[in-house]
């Protein structure tokens, strides 16, 4: 089993995978279905719902201060 900080980055990478793509979600779905898994699977290992861990993850990037 994985830990919360391995998932936590888990979900920061694949979200800067995401953003690399520059969000083309008709030619990458597959990227952003693997950051929605990362983020799912990180709230879930902290107890924290979706927008919640999407926040910290977010926060993590320093994108909301």
């Amino acid at each position: 089993m994985r830990s919360p900080e391995e998932l936590f980055l888990d979900a920061v990478n694949a979200y800067k995978a995401w953003v690399a793509c520059g969000k083309d979600f008709l030619n990458h779905a597959h990227l952003f279905e693997a950051w929605d898994d990362a983020v799912t699977a990180y709230g879930q290992s902290v107890f924290l719902e979706r927008n919640r861990a999407v926040h910290q993850v977010l926060q993590g990037l320093e994108m909301i201060k």
